[in-house]
């Protein structure tokens, strides 16, 4: 991911990190995690000093192993998304996650879309109404949403139009999904080191499918993924 996306994150300190484990521990919330093939969920039962925290699996017969790599998410309060790395063991038949890196929290005020690096690949066809295929790329991503950059028909697109999206992105399934025009504006992107105009348009997701929810998740747990190897945490 490009290192641009870093400002979308604060790093908590290490005291705000303790804070916030406590919290998810008196205060259980789901977290949503990705090992390398799975998507799965899991809850907070119990913490133990130094950053063990324990856990109930969710789903069975999953193929987990003890120091597998794991990227994960949680929303607080419905107000803030936090994300983290950990490893994956078991303490007799017990489950848990060593927290042994840095907790990354982004606010409700940002809508947890995360920018798409440039060396991801991606396209977007936008079907309005009249059947008219509109091309685009993804700018930002959300499991509510997407800002797309379109480079041409983008006069067809009104506030309020509902549409199908069908998001392509390189190593996934294409995800086809309905949407609502919230935003536009004019903007320029970079091609071959040429500007060029474009408009950028903000959907928003409608009658989302669990199916469409956890191929979202996936793609933006892959962009985490990216985001820790680049930071280093």
């Amino acid at each position: 991911m490009d290192t641009s996306n870093k400002d979308q994150f604060k790093k908590l300190t290490p005291q705000e990190k303790d804070k916030a484990i406590q919290n998810l521990v008196k205060h259980p919330e789901d977290i949503i995690c990705k090992s390398t093939n799975d998507l799965f969920v899991v809850k907070p039962l119990a913490t133990r000093p130094p950053n063990r925290l324990y856990i109930e699996v969710l789903k069975n017969n999953l193929p987990l192993h003890t120091g597998d790599e794991l990227i994960c998410q949680y929303l607080h309060n419905r107000e803030s998304l936090y994300i983290f790395r950990c490893e994956y063991t078991k303490e007799g038949s017990t489950p848990s996650l060593i927290l042994n890196s840095d907790f990354y929290m982004i606010q409700r005020r940002e809508n947890y879309r995360l920018r798409f690096p440039t060396t991801l690949a991606s396209k977007v066809l936008i079907k309005n109404r009249a059947n008219l295929l509109i091309p685009g790329k993804v700018i930002d991503l959300s499991t509510t949403g997407t800002r797309i950059a379109c480079i041409k028909d983008a006069e067809h697109l009104t506030i309020g139009d509902e549409v199908n999206l069908e998001i392509q992105v390189v190593g996934h399934e294409p995800i086809n999904i309905s949407a609502h025009l919230r935003h536009r504006s004019e903007g320029v992107e970079i091609s071959n080191d040429k500007k060029i105009s474009c408009v950028y348009c903000g959907f928003q997701f409608f009658n989302m499918s669990q199916e469409n929810e956890k191929n979202l998740s996936r793609i933006n747990m892959e962009l985490y993924r990216n985001f820790f190897q680049k930071v280093g945490s």
